[in-house]
């Protein structure tokens, strides 16, 4: 997994590659636009292995870092894949040949139609809720800006498990796996979410390849878990 350049993050994206989910991190000096597909130049590379899809094109589209906000762009061609942006709030949206969309969410789907469904989960960053005044850094006097749900929290608790009990390294994606009675790939999308609404909360998370070693040092520095 590689970032998109060092610097402010706008946004972070979770999306299907081959072993499970794998995370892309992009930030405002390297774009502004990063390709997706399964071309071996694309950035978020997906649909190239074990089997190939030949319906997915090898550049299926594009994130665009528009400003504070990140947005969509499908191929100028047509007779392509067609590319669909779902958010919760508003209907999906089919982008036409060459559009460029953003939606007005901090959160949403890039959804692609090759011989099976592919689906790129969008995290834009959120404005620092930080009073002007308060000190940067200063998490003593209000929570971390970061909701987990139930099952975010135990998932995040099983990845911590040995590092509570005085161990170097989280567990890995198979104990997690066995421990919450799921697959490796379901616990591994689970953990890339979690490390998804840090990046786009603005927790200090560090620029690590290994993402369960970039979420508990994350969740250990801001007292998540």
């Amino acid at each position: 997994m590689a970032n998109g350049g060092s610097g402010v993050a706008v946004g972070a994206v979770v999306y299907p590659a081959p072993l499970g989910a794998d995370g892309f991190l992009i930030t405002r000096d390297a774009g502004p636009r990063f390709p997706f597909g399964r071309g071996g130049d694309c950035v978020m590379r997906f649909g190239h292995a074990p089997l190939g899809d030949r319906r997915l094109p090898r550049q299926a589209g594009w994130l665009v870092v528009a400003g504070d906000r990140l947005a969509v762009e499908s191929p100028g061609r047509s007779g392509l894949a067609p590319v669909q942006v779902r958010a919760a709030d508003r209907p999906p949206h089919d982008l036409s040949p060459g559009e460029l969309y953003s939606p007005p969410s901090p959160e949403f789907d890039v959804v692609l139609h090759g011989e099976r469904l592919w689906v790129l989960h969008v995290r834009t960053r959120l404005p620092d809720p930080r009073p002007p005044d308060r000190v940067p850094g200063d998490t003593a006097t209000e929570p971390p800006p970061l909701r987990l749900s139930a099952h975010e929290r135990s998932v995040l608790a099983v990845y911590m498990a040995p590092i509570r009990a005085g161990r170097s390294e989280p567990a890995t994606h198979a104990q997690a796996a066995e421990e919450l009675h799921y697959s490796e790939r379901k616990v591994r999308g689970d953990l890339y979410r979690i490390w998804a609404q840090m990046v786009a909360a603005g927790l200090p998370v560090p620029d690590h390849g290994d993402k369960r070693i970039a979420v508990t040092h994350t969740a250990l520095a801001c007292g998540l878990a």
